[in-house]
């Protein structure tokens, strides 16, 4: 939504309030001013979108249902939209500010979300929530507004100063499936395993979960952590990413067995051997596991995965494998010569400082002469335009050259294979949170 468009919708609904109370979702991750020419203070001062309208506008929409906002309408956030958010929108299930951090969004819910405020309710009914890279807000908020949602089911804290006596204040009546964790630097390993495998809200309903960090930084899980979690992991997990915990040889007969039931895996910078990596793909394995982030594995090199025959990821025998990521600079070096892959069977694909090898429809090879094209993809913070507002280079992935798009019912508004954010909205996803989902 643009802020011309959002200008002439809250119009037309002030004319006829009656449609206002249709309104069920409010989706603002595509809202950019990328391209009107206009500056940052022109921006402020436009009078298209503004903390008075978009006040207005949820005034007029009281049985809404989903709102989703993003850093390009941070600063148009006042105390009085949060406490129209979270105090008498009473049917409202899913809110996603993701990567909101302005001063102006850190006071408007700080000045509402604090345990004094006697108009915040005691139960909210949120189900679903998104604070993916709201590094501004306090713990202390956290600690105020999560055991008020006995609902809750998605919950996404990637990269928030959460702790962990933070978690442990979820309310233990919810029932997540939904969790990241990602890159929250004053989490512990031992308190994220203790909260992982005795919380009721966590312990046996996960679907996803995502411990994500850059293992060149920080490791939240040590060896220790990831034996002492592994092995309590719910059967329910489809979605598991351990990117940058220290897992080795010694961890492997604790991973072979979540791929009976995982599709999405996630073992970036691991410090697994070449033998190691190819009995992730065994037949014996029994594997479900389609989408595979091997990233920043020193032993993976381009020569081992393309150039000889040590490596078993590329071949037919590792199927139902359909979607592998690799680091940037494995990426970097493999597209210098994409006829290889596609000589194989694999397309590559790009988006940002994430690039995967995709595995092409064995008929699609057989009936199109130009399949062994490598189409590079080539992505900055544009508007796309075409369906689900994604560059070609990620609807490659997915649904150009493979049988399986990656489209589940438990990922809601993904249609893709890796998403790094948690999708609160059954929309489709788009805009900064394909971003944030795939490209970051």
């Amino acid at each position: 939504m643009q802020a011309n468009i959002f200008s002439k919708f809250l119009r037309h609904i002030q004319g006829r309030p009656w449609l206002g109370g249709m309104v069920r979702r409010l989706d603002f991750s595509r809202f950019s001013s990328v391209g009107l020419g206009r500056s940052a203070h022109m921006n402020s001062v436009v009078p298209d979108l503004t903390s008075k309208t978009l006040l207005q506008c949820l005034a007029l929409t009281p049985n809404l249902q989903e709102f989703l906002i993003c850093e390009h309408i941070e600063k148009d956030f006042s105390p009085e939209i949060i406490d129209k958010l979270f105090v008498e929108l009473g049917y409202l299930e899913a809110v996603d500010f993701c990567a909101a951090s302005s001063s102006e969004f850190a006071n408007a819910m700080t000045s509402i979300i604090r345990p004094d405020n006697p108009r915040l309710p005691q139960k909210l009914p949120i189900r679903r929530l998104g604070f993916h890279d709201c590094t501004t807000l306090p713990a202390s908020l956290f600690d105020t507004l999560l055991p008020r949602l006995p609902q809750l089911t998605h919950l996404d804290l990637s990269h928030t100063p959460v702790t962990d006596a933070t978690l442990n204040l979820i309310n233990p009546q919810a029932r997540i499936t939904h969790l990241s964790l990602s890159k929250c630097l004053k989490l512990t390993g031992d308190g994220v395993v203790d909260f992982l495998t005795n919380h009721p809200a966590v312990k046996s309903s996960l679907v996803q979960l995502n411990l994500f960090y850059d293992s060149t930084r920080f490791r939240l899980l040590s060896h220790k952590n990831v034996d002492d979690l592994l092995p309590h992991l719910p059967e329910t997990l489809v979605s598991l990413n351990l990117s940058g915990a220290r897992i080795d040889s010694q961890n492997l007969p604790m991973v072979l067995p979540l791929m009976a039931h995982l599709e999405e895996l996630s073992i970036g910078g691991a410090e697994l051997t070449l033998h190691d990596i190819n009995s992730l793909v065994a037949p014996s394995v029994h594997s479900k596991v389609q989408y595979l982030d091997l990233s920043s594995i020193a032993a993976l090199t381009p020569g081992t995965f393309m150039y000889t025959q040590d490596c078993a990821l590329l071949l037919p025998t590792s199927q139902p494998l359909q979607v592998i990521e690799l680091s940037e600079k494995m990426i970097e070096t493999l597209t210098e010569r994409p006829q290889n892959a596609a000589q194989l069977g694999w397309n590559i694909r790009t988006k940002g400082r994430r690039g995967w090898f995709v595995r092409m429809d064995a008929k699609k090879r057989e009936s199109d002469p130009d399949v062994f094209r490598i189409r590079k993809a080539s992505f900055g913070m544009r508007r796309m335009s075409n369906e689900h507002d994604l560059p070609d280079g990620v609807n490659g992935v997915c649904s150009d050259d493979i049988n399986d798009s990656g489209y589940r019912s438990w990922k809601l508004g993904d249609r893709y294979w890796g998403a790094r954010k948690i999708s609160c909205s059954w929309g489709e996803t788009g805009g900064i949170y394909a971003y944030y989902g795939y490209g970051k």
